[in-house]
């Protein structure tokens, strides 16, 4: 991953970890997809409470101050959130026993491209358009 400002380095390690549980995911088989799928739940909820919600309340309306509300990565991110939430509460409804592993290997994959399209596309647009000040408030409301 490309060395990011200081305030967005707390949301890249949580993405690397993302990537790890993907890169598992994306290989699912029958004989791991239950334990997968228990292991998403976890993360998601974790990722749902903090980082997610993070994002959502600091780093998109930092960035629609730039670009605009109605930017594409601005809803992108907030509709795959929204995807990532909603296979996550289908599964903890079903139970992980009856997530198949095609589900878990299509969440792995949608898991994966959310966060490099965020490290790839998003992060830098807030770097580029986000003002010195405006980054190092971005850490004060992350760090605390």
């Amino acid at each position: 991953m490309p060395v990011r400002h200081p305030s967005l380095v707390k949301l890249s390690r949580d993405h690397h970890r993302a990537l790890v549980l993907a890169a598992r995911m994306r290989r699912s088989s029958a004989d791991d997809a239950r334990t997968l799928a228990t292991q998403f739940l976890a993360f998601l909820d974790e990722a749902d409470a903090v980082h997610f919600t993070e994002e959502e309340r600091f780093v998109l309306p930092l960035l629609a101050q730039h670009l605009g509300s109605a930017h594409p990565l601005i809803a992108r991110t907030a509709c795959e959130h929204a995807e990532l939430r909603a296979r996550a509460k289908s599964w903890g409804e079903r139970g992980c026993d009856r997530v198949t592993p095609e589900a878990v290997r299509a969440t792995g994959e949608l898991l994966h491209d959310h966060v490099r399209m965020e490290e790839r596309e998003l992060f830098p647009l807030i770097e580029a358009h986000a003002t010195a000040e405006q980054l190092a408030a971005l850490q004060t409301q992350l760090e605390s």
